[in-house]
């Protein structure tokens, strides 16, 4: 990710020819490996349950951009996840 993140960088500051040019990353950001089942999950009940903490919407399930659907009732929705269920279809 940081040799993706550097070399992206260095285009878009090469594109606005300009020293003074604002940052392209937000300084925010960061990755790092989930190492097992159960942090995944703690991971993903936190992305899923993000909109319902913003006030966006009441219900996570009620959040069109979300893998929660497919998660938790197993049905298909605008974010496609590769799982094995979707296999056995």
């Amino acid at each position: 990710m940081q040799s993706l993140k550097l070399a992206v960088a260095k285009r878009a500051a090469a594109v606005s020819q300009s020293v003074l040019a604002p940052p392209f990353w937000q300084k925010r950001y960061y990755d790092h490996n989930i190492p097992d089942h159960e942090k995944f999950v703690e991971k993903l009940r936190y992305i899923h349950h993000n909109p319902v903490t913003r006030g966006l919407v009441e219900k996570p399930e009620d959040w069109a951009w979300s893998s929660f659907r497919h998660y938790a009732r197993v049905e298909a929705g605008i974010v496609e996840i590769e799982s094995e269920w979707k296999t056995r279809i």
